[in-house]
């Protein structure tokens, strides 16, 4: 198994039956029919009618609505319009909810559209995908209730899927991407100060700060003078510092 949408979208209903009621199915029809007639303006508006339906469905066919969304994610794929069909395929696993079947099988369906970009970024987030829709198939094989068959299917699955995704990533290797645009490089980045592992939290150690070598008082050379004229009767102050002539 090559591990494709296709494959995964034959994993959708593999266990039960088909969500969708009949009128559903007859519009769905002339979608694939619009489809392989080459009519892509048709194909669009039974796409919308799809979604339309899919809206007004009631809280007790979130099922059904779930499966809308799938089957317009295939279709806006035929259309080779990928971004549409992603979001057709994370609106479908928010309807289904907490039934981890159907949430795998769309995750698996997530992550092999976003392999297929040729952005670094989404192909580290399918690796994400494919990881969580594993997980997801992981927890079906060990539910309590279900049988050793489905359970055998599920875990030969999750061997399957795991081989394929490392085997992709070594087929497919990528470069690191390139630092923004402006950022200095590494070599020019100042360190990090870093703390001795021996101390505690709030006491990091700084160095003594240098203590100023004492100043020498210079003597002043100008005249003291009298802070007052002296009282009657006592002798003037003489400087005994020598006078600077003038």
């Amino acid at each position: 198994m090559e591990c494709s949408f296709e494959d995964a979208y034959q994993w959708l209903n593999r266990f039960d039956e088909s969500h969708l009621c009949a009128p559903t199915r007859a519009i769905l029809d002339q979608l694939w029919q619009s489809l392989a007639e080459n009519q892509p303006g048709v194909a669009w508006q039974n796409i919308e009618r799809l979604k339309a339906i899919s809206k007004g469905l009631g809280p007790t066919k979130k099922s059904e609505s779930a499966e809308i969304h799938v089957e317009c994610a295939r279709a806006a794929l035929r259309l080779q319009h990928r971004e549409e069909a992603l979001r057709c395929l994370r609106e479908a696993s928010c309807l289904y909810g907490g039934n981890e079947h159907y949430v795998a099988v769309v995750k698996w369906m997530i992550g092999c559209l976003q392999w297929e970009d040729p952005a670094l970024a989404r192909q580290d987030e399918a690796i994400a995908m494919w990881s969580d829709s594993i997980e997801e198939f992981t927890m079906c094989y060990r539910a309590r209730k279900v049988s050793a068959t489905r359970a055998r299917q599920y875990h030969d699955l999750v061997i399957q899927l795991e081989e394929k995704l490392v085997e992709m990533i070594h087929q497919h290797p990528h470069d690191c991407p390139p630092p923004p645009e402006g950022s200095a490089p590494i070599s020019a980045r100042p360190a990090a100060h870093t703390v001795p592992v021996d101390t505690p939290p709030g006491t990091e150690q700084t160095e003594p700060e240098s203590q100023a070598a004492p100043e020498t008082p210079v003597e002043s050379t100008l005249p003291i003078e009298p802070a007052g004229p002296p009282a009657d009767g006592e002798p003037p102050v003489e400087s005994t510092l020598p006078l600077e002539p003038a």
